[in-house]
């Protein structure tokens, strides 16, 4: 045998006694425990911070709610001496002589986004109103006179806050007219974006007043407008009036029917019912359908006033006429204007320059008288008596335009109009037992 044989045999005889330096099991089981505890740990604390992230999650998606919320465009509380009512667009009733109107009120009302409309500007100094229109409680339109270095000084003022707060707005390009045979003297809305200015022209809007033209397809003059529910209705040309109508999104205008209408006569409006005098003294009940005949109020002759609340419709039938005074004789349909009958007898003082109805059953009746005096009535007995509910000695005996309600207790009126120096915009929010003057300004 080799030296290197003997070596080899060697070796391996050594490596047999070797025993190999195992661990304890106890050693092996307690790392595995401290291992599972440091997993368990780990766990815990992954599960913690996981709690965590969603917690803050939910918090900062309330944050931002509340961030959001606190950015809705809202008008304030409503003003305690000017408010308006709305429009009848929204709310599917006009009274009869005045769009929709919400004045003074004392409780905020809700929330609401208002359309942006044109920039205001501030209100002109010597603004003076002669017509009204408001679509909602908060928004509204008053057209008027201001003095300016450069004609037409028509002004039109716009409030989205209830009356609070006004500003100045674009005007149309027309002269404001005292009853010649150019200019407008009106002013309708009938929402946000679709307005009329009109008497005797007729200019529209279609973008919320900040641009206005003159409409050709309705002949001059346009003596009366009112809209609801999606239709606008108008009373124009002369010597032979006709009711002429569009939707109001559009200058769509259309002859309603053959029959001559009263020459300066109003359209009552209620949600998407309305009614007009034809010459004949026969009440035309108006719809998206056309027109149709109903019945004479006071026989042959014209009845001097209309207002319209529901299914019940008013008329005012005057006799006797003297200076400052006549007999007015209130008759009452309850069936549209199928059939009327007398109800009672108003004021013998002045002479008829506005009649309204509020929207609710049994509804109150308001007639506005001018003569002497400038004098509002106010019945709650259908027209059987009537009490003195607000009096002007000093106008000369300027009438009124604009007198409506669109609900129990809000109501407008302007007294004087156009012709008048010293026109004012009125309003209550009592139901006709109180009016008071609005202001504009500081």
């Amino acid at each position: 045998m080799t030296v290197e044989s003997r070596l080899r045999v060697a070796l391996r005889e050594a490596a047999g006694g070797i025993v190999p330096a195992e661990p304890r099991w106890e050693a092996i089981a307690s790392r595995v425990a401290r291992r599972d505890r440091r997993r368990r740990r780990l766990a815990t604390t992954a599960t913690t911070l996981a709690a965590l992230v969603v917690v803050g999650a939910v918090l900062l998606s309330l944050r931002r709610g509340d961030e959001a919320g606190s950015k809705v465009r809202t008008a304030g509380p409503a003003a305690a001496t000017v408010v308006p009512t709305t429009a009848v667009p929204t709310t599917a009733t006009t009274p009869a002589t005045a769009p929709p109107v919400t004045p003074p009120t004392t409780a905020p009302p809700p929330a609401t986004t208002i359309a942006p409309g044109p920039v205001g500007g501030p209100v002109p100094a010597g603004f003076r109103p002669v017509s009204v229109t408001w679509i909602s409680l908060r928004q509204g339109w008053v057209i008027g006179a201001a003095p300016c270095a450069s004609p037409p000084c028509t002004s039109l003022l716009r409030t989205t806050d209830g009356g609070a707060t006004w500003a100045g707005v674009p005007a149309p390009r027309a002269a404001l007219s005292q009853g010649g045979a150019v200019g407008v003297s009106r002013i309708r809305f009938a929402d946000e974006s679709n307005g009329w200015a009109f008497g005797p022209e007729l200019w529209a809007t279609h973008d919320g007043g900040v641009t206005w033209h003159a409409v050709d397809a309705v002949p001059s003059p346009t003596t009366s407008l009112e809209a609801s529910a999606g239709r606008v209705y108008a009373v124009a040309g002369s010597p032979a009036a006709h009711v002429f109508a569009s939707d109001v999104g559009r200058d769509g205008w259309q002859q309603v029917g053959a029959d001559e209408v009263v020459a300066g006569g109003a359209v009552a409006l209620h949600g998407t019912t309305g009614y007009v005098q034809g010459t004949d003294g026969v009440v035309r009940g108006l719809s998206a359908g056309g027109s149709d005949r109903r019945s004479a109020p006071c026989g042959t002759s014209p009845a001097s006033g209309l207002a319209a609340a529901g299914s019940d419709v008013v008329a005012v039938c005057v006799s006797d006429a003297a200076a400052g005074s006549s007999t007015k004789t209130v008759v009452v349909s309850h069936d549209g204007a199928r059939t009327w009958a007398p109800a009672g007898t108003g004021p013998r003082s002045g002479q008829p320059s506005g009649l309204a109805a509020t929207p609710v059953a049994p509804p109150i009746d308001v007639l506005a008288t001018s003569g002497g005096i400038s004098s509002i009535w106010r019945s709650e007995d259908a027209g059987a008596t009537w009490t003195t509910v607000y009096t002007d000695t000093a106008s000369g005996g300027a009438g009124f335009v604009d007198l409506g309600f669109t609900d129990a207790t809000h109501g407008v009126a302007v007294e004087g109009g156009a012709a008048s120096a010293t026109s004012r915009l009125l309003v209550t929010a009592d139901g006709g037992r109180t009016w008071a003057p609005a202001t504009f300004g500081p």
